[in-house]
């Protein structure tokens, strides 16, 4: 039984090999919210509007506790990119997987600001809007709910020892860093 296992074992080391390997060649960004659908969609002043937070979505955050969160703290502590820092080799597409309910975007900005919805700007503590936020190009940045492994950015050559931005521009407070090597 013990010489089953062991030859198990050694089998599985390509495999593992393989998949720790094509993990680090498309690193995923994730997308996260928790938007619940029975009070997000509802008319603002009550809701975000209708069809913001797809009705199939099981996220438990009211849009009223939300907006406490925001008042509160600047911050909706579910909605959130995964993770916070990480660095990548100069020439690694990202992949984006939005496990949330609303769509989002992840815009590559020069430095974090404020983003397009002026109200969650004020709530958030980002007055001032990223330009990237306002540019007509941040629509070819969205990630529609749900999507999975949605090619991202392409960090370049010209990125290699940076630091770089991105954030949604709906949701200000949603940020990461990516050191570029």
């Amino acid at each position: 039984m013990h010489t089953v296992a062991k030859r198990m074992m050694t089998g599985m080391i390509p495999v593992i090999a393989a998949v720790v390997l094509t993990a680090e060649s498309t690193p995923t960004i994730k997308i996260r919210d928790d938007c619940q659908p029975a009070t997000f969609n509802l008319p603002p002043p009550d809701g975000a509007g209708p069809g913001v937070c797809q009705t199939n979505f099981s996220g438990n955050t009211s849009f009223s506790k939300f907006i406490d969160q925001l008042t509160k703290h600047q911050d909706a502590p579910l909605w959130r990119f995964t993770p916070l820092n990480r660095e990548v080799e100069a020439g690694t597409q990202l992949s984006l997987d939005n496990y949330g309910g609303e769509p989002h975007t992840f815009t590559r900005v020069q430095a974090f600001g404020g983003g397009f919805i002026l109200p969650l700007n004020a709530l958030s503590g980002n007055p001032i809007p990223a330009p990237e936020c306002l540019a007509t190009s941040v629509a070819g940045t969205f990630v529609p709910a749900g999507a999975e492994d949605q090619p991202g950015p392409t960090l370049q050559n010209a990125d290699r020892g940076k630091t770089v931005k991105f954030q949604c521009c709906l949701h200000p407070w949603m940020r990461t860093e990516i050191k570029v090597h």
